[in-house]
């Protein structure tokens, strides 16, 4: 198993798991025994005045009908949820130790004009996305980008501000960290060579696979 698989393995676990608590959730409120949970309500009216359907027939179709309950699921392909499993794959499968950083706050790291920003609550303008992880002298931004659109772009452009950022740090200063973007999903990594030409001795573009071939107890062969 490569880390790819191992996460649409998790998410799609995930999405089941949420498929059952709709279903289940419906079938409480038909039986009386409580009322809908709020965002699923929500998400039965928006679908219903979307497609001039009445909200009891949405109900009654997903109760019965899976393929009609994923549209009221909540999806578990989230950025942060990829990012969550990429950090439990280098850990339990690699072997890695790496360390989650805080998004916010107390311990949290960001770079804006080549200066480390610590402990900041708010992103000040123009300042990189907190970085998601540190190994050893490793300051790593996590990515898991599967399909391309609008917001997947969006993704890119975050690890290229970062990187861009990583270059003018280590121009101003003589240090031993090194920047690593980690970057997982097919559409991401057909972005390889656009994001390569960022990277240094001090400044790596690699997968969860890849990372730190020399560090892990368990490698996988890609």
């Amino acid at each position: 198993m490569n880390v790819k698989n191992y996460i649409r393995e998790h998410i799609k676990k995930q999405d089941l798991k949420n498929l059952h608590e709709v279903q289940y959730a419906i079938l409480l409120y038909f039986e009386g025994q409580s009322e809908l949970p709020k965002w699923l309500d929500y998400k039965v009216n928006k679908l219903a005045e979307k497609y001039n359907i009445k909200p009891m027939e949405i109900l009654a179709n997903a109760l019965i009908n899976k393929v009609a309950a994923i549209n009221l699921i909540k999806k578990a392909n989230r950025q942060n949820i990829a990012e969550k499993l990429q950090l439990k794959y280098l850990r339990e499968i690699r072997g890695i130790n790496i360390k989650r950083l805080p998004s916010n706050g107390i311990g949290s790291i960001r770079l804006k004009d080549g200066e480390f920003i610590f402990d900041s609550f708010r992103a000040p303008l123009g300042a990189t996305k907190s970085i998601d992880a540190a190994y050893e002298n490793d300051l790593i931004m996590l990515k898991y980008v599967e399909e391309s659109g609008g917001a997947q772009d969006n993704q890119i452009s975050t690890i290229i501000h970062f990187l861009k950022e990583a270059q003018l740090f280590l121009n101003k200063y003589e240090n031993n960290y090194n920047f690593v973007a980690i970057i997982d999903g097919d559409y991401i990594e057909s972005k390889f060579n656009e994001l390569y030409r960022f990277t240094n001795e001090n400044i790596m573009i690699c997968t969860s696979d890849t990372y730190r071939f020399d560090h892990a107890t368990s490698n996988i062969s890609v």
